[in-house]
């Protein structure tokens, strides 16, 4: 259910970006781009596990809220190591 949340959540923020900054998909880039965010979601999930948060709304908000944290993360960790 984490994986599920946070999956579709980063998803639909990664896709609504790239069509309102290109105007387009580029789904070579998508595919490169789900990778991460797949495995963005799956430390979500293990995460969810290990603190066995119990009950549909715990998975939801912790999906929705660590997901996008930890691709937060992700994106300025990329970003200081680009630059």
């Amino acid at each position: 259910m984490t994986f599920a949340v946070s999956f579709v959540l980063l998803t639909s923020v990664f896709v609504y970006t790239m069509l309102h900054h290109m105007r387009a998909i580029d789904y070579p880039y998508l595919w490169y781009a789900l990778l991460r965010i797949a495995l963005i979601s799956f430390v979500t999930a293990a995460l969810a596990i290990l603190i066995r948060k119990r009950g549909y709304l715990a998975h939801v908000f912790f999906g929705a809220i660590i997901g996008f944290g930890l691709a937060v993360a992700y994106v300025n960790l990329a970003l200081n190591l680009k630059s």
